[in-house]
């Protein structure tokens, strides 16, 4: 999840440690995410404002919980 990553169309709905895998093959960490959306009305998908605030919430758990694990 990088900082640009709003600008690029890129919604994520369930940024958590256990949805990031190491990919051997490109040497990267790989989002794995599902498909829909579980909001009636998806706001963060039709706002870049409403998805950008939640990517930086999930980026800020995320964040969280690696260093958390890494303790």
């Amino acid at each position: 999840m990088r900082s640009g990553a709003p600008d690029k169309g890129i919604v994520i709905g369930a940024a958590h440690a256990h949805n990031i895998v190491y990919q051997d093959s490109t040497r990267r960490f790989v989002c794995i995410d599902g498909f829909g959306d579980k909001n009636t009305v998806p706001i963060h998908e039709m706002s870049h404002f409403a998805n950008r605030f939640k990517l930086k919430r999930a980026r800020c758990r995320l964040t969280k919980t690696i260093r958390e694990l890494s303790a």
